[in-house]
C-alpha cells in the first residue's frame, strides 16, 4: 500500500472513531446509544497515594471523582495488588467498565514506587479472557531516575545488583523497584515532569504515548493557528502548516490552547548537554539517592539521641524507596496526636517560607505533608502510634487519625559533600534540628501554661 493510501486509511480510522467517542457525543449520548450492554458508570482505578491532578482530571473529563476508585496500599504505601484485583472483578461482575489503572512511579509525598510490573501481569492475564484495561503509568516524581538503569550505548541493564555496585546510587534500585521500572515501557502513557528531578523550569511537563498517534484524539484544530488537516475547517486559509510543524505545536493538544515553547527548548538543551544515562544525567540523580540512604541513616541517629536524653520519640511512618524522606518527633511525655501535630506545626514554622522573614535568615527549608493514618495497613498503624508513644484517643477509631510529618525532598546532589570527613550539611541539619525540638518543646509548654492560665481566669 503506498504512503497516501495508508495515510487516508488512517485518518478514515481516526474519524469513524472519532464519530463515537464519549468527548464527543457527551456521557449522557454516549449511553444512551448502548442500551443493550447495560453498562454501569465507568470508572479509573488507582492507589490511595495517588496524585490530586487526577481527581482534577476526572472532574474534567465529566467522569466524576466520586468514579475514581482508590486501591488499598501495603506498609510501605505501595499499591496492593490483591485489591486491585479484587476491586477489578467486583466492578466487573457489576458492569462497571475499569477504563484505566493507573501506577505510580515515586509518589509525590513519599517517593514510593508501585509494582508497575506486577499490574502489567494481571492485564496480561485478563486479556486472555477478552478483558482489558488502559495503563498509565505516573512518573511525574520517579521517571527520571529511570537514566540510572540505561547504559551510554541506550540499552538497558538486566541486573539490578550490578547498578546497586559500589553504593554509588545508595541501596536502589532493589530487584523490586528494577521490575516496575522496567514494565514501564509496557504502559499505554506516561506523564513525567522534567521540573522535578529533571532540575527544570516549572511548568515543564511530558505526557509520553506508546502510540503517537492517539494524540490525535486530543487535539483541538484552531485554523487561525495551527492550520487544520480536517478539511471542515480550513475554509479561507491560505496556507496549511506542514505536518511536522502540527505534531510539533503541543497548544493543539493541552488544556491552556497556548503554552511557551522555551521551557521545551530547555528540556531540549539540557538532555543533548546531559544524556539520560548512567553516566550523563543519571550520576545526578544517582548522586540524590545515595544522599537519601545517608540521610536516613542520620535521622536514626538523631532517634537514638532524642530517646535517650527523653526529649522525643521520633518515627519514620514509610521506608524512603528514592530521595524522598518523611519524619516526625513527638516529645517525649506526650501521648496525643492532636497535641503533636501543634508540636509540629510549630517546627514547622520555623522550617518554612515566611514572607515577613529575608531568606538569608533561614538556616533550612523543608515541606511538611499529612499521613491518613487509614491508608495503612492495621499493622503498620499500630507500629506508627507505638513507636511515637501515643495512646488512642477514647472513641475515636485509627481512621478518624492524620498524622502531619516533615517531608524532605532532598534533590540536591552536593548534600552529600564529605568537608572534614564529615556530611557537612547533613550534619549542620541534625544539629539544628535537635536545638529547634528543644527549643519547640519550650515554646509548647510555654503556649498550653498561658492557654490553661487564661482558661482559670475566664471561670
Amino acid at each position: 500500500m503506498q504512503e497516501h493510501q495508508k495515510r487516508k486509511a488512517a485518518k478514515d480510522f481516526f474519524d469513524e472513531v472519532e464519530k463515537h467517542r464519549a468527548e464527543n457525543l457527551g456521557l449522557g449520548e454516549f449511553f444512551r446509544r448502548s442500551p443493550q450492554h447495560h453498562l454501569g458508570t465507568p470508572v479509573f482505578l488507582a492507589p490511595t497515594t495517588v496524585h490530586y491532578s487526577v481527581d482534577k482530571a476526572m472532574k474534567l473529563v465529566g467522569l466524576g471523582e466520586n468514579n475514581l476508585v482508590t486501591i488499598d496500599v501495603d506498609e510501605n504505601l505501595h499499591l496492593d495488588m490483591e485489591d486491585l484485583k479484587k476491586q477489578f472483578h467486583t466492578l466487573n461482575s457489576n458492569k462497571r467498565p475499569v477504563i484505566g489503572v493507573i501506577g505510580v512511579l515515586g509518589t509525590t509525598e513519599f517517593g514510593v514506587v508501585d509494582p508497575i510490573d506486577q499490574i502489567v501481569e494481571f492485564r496480561k492475564e485478563l486479556r486472555k479472557e477478552n478483558q482489558d484495561f488502559y495503563l498509565h503509568v505516573d512518573a511525574a516524581w520517579g521517571g527520571y531516575l529511570a537514566a540510572i538503569f540505561r547504559k551510554k550505548d541506550g540499552t538497558w541493564s538486566r541486573d539490578s545488583s550490578q547498578i546497586r555496585q559500589g553504593g554509588m546510587f545508595g541501596d536502589f534500585p532493589s530487584e523490586k523497584q528494577f521490575q516496575a521500572y522496567y514494565a514501564v515501557r509496557e504502559a499505554d502513557s506516561v506523564t513525567v515532569d522534567p521540573h522535578k528531578l529533571g532540575y527544570l523550569p516549572y511548568g515543564s511537563g511530558a505526557f509520553v504515548a506508546r502510540n503517537r498517534e492517539t494524540a490525535r484524539f486530543m487535539r483541538q484544530d484552531a485554523p487561525y493557528v495551527w492550520g487544520s488537516d480536517s478539511g471542515k475547517r480550513s475554509q479561507g486559509t491560505k496556507e496549511k502548516l506542514t505536518d511536522a510543524v502540527l505534531k510539533s505545536t503541543h497548544g493543539q493538544y493541552v488544556i491552556e490552547g497556548s503554552r511557551p515553547g522555551a521551557n521545551s527548548a530547555g528540556v531540549y538543551v539540557t538532555h543533548k548537554l546531559l544524556p539520560l544515562h548512567r553516566e550523563g544525567f543519571g550520576t545526578i540523580v544517582g548522586r540524590t539517592l545515595k544522599v537519601t540512604k545517608v540521610f536516613s541513616e542520620k535521622i536514626q541517629a538523631l532517634k537514638e539521641y532524642l530517646e535517650k536524653e527523653k526529649i522525643a520519640r521520633v518515627c519514620v511512618p514509610v521506608k524512603p524507596e528514592t530521595n524522598i524522606l518523611c519524619y516526625v518527633a513527638n516529645p517525649y511525655t506526650n501521648k496525643d496526636i492532636d497535641m503533636l501535630n501543634k508540636f509540629t506545626e510549630l517546627v514547622f514554622e520555623d522550617l518554612t517560607n515566611d514572607p515577613t522573614r529575608p531568606l538569608q535568615t533561614f538556616n533550612f527549608m523543608v515541606s511538611s505533608t499529612t499521613l491518613p493514618l487509614k491508608i495503612l495497613p492495621l499493622q503498620s498503624q499500630n507500629r506508627v502510634l507505638t513507636e511515637l508513644g501515643l495512646a488512642r484517643k477514647r472513641g475515636t477509631a485509627h481512621s478518624d487519625l492524620s498524622l502531619t510529618v516533615l517531608r524532605h525532598t532532598l534533590m540536591n546532589p552536593w548534600l552529600g559533600e564529605v568537608i572534614d570527613e564529615q556530611y557537612f550539611y547533613l550534619e549542620e541539619y541534625l544539629k539544628y534540628m535537635k536545638s529547634l525540638f528543644k527549643q519547640t518543646i519550650r515554646k509548647s509548654k510555654l503556649k498550653q501554661k498561658k492557654t490553661r492560665e487564661q482558661e482559670e481566669n475566664r471561670e
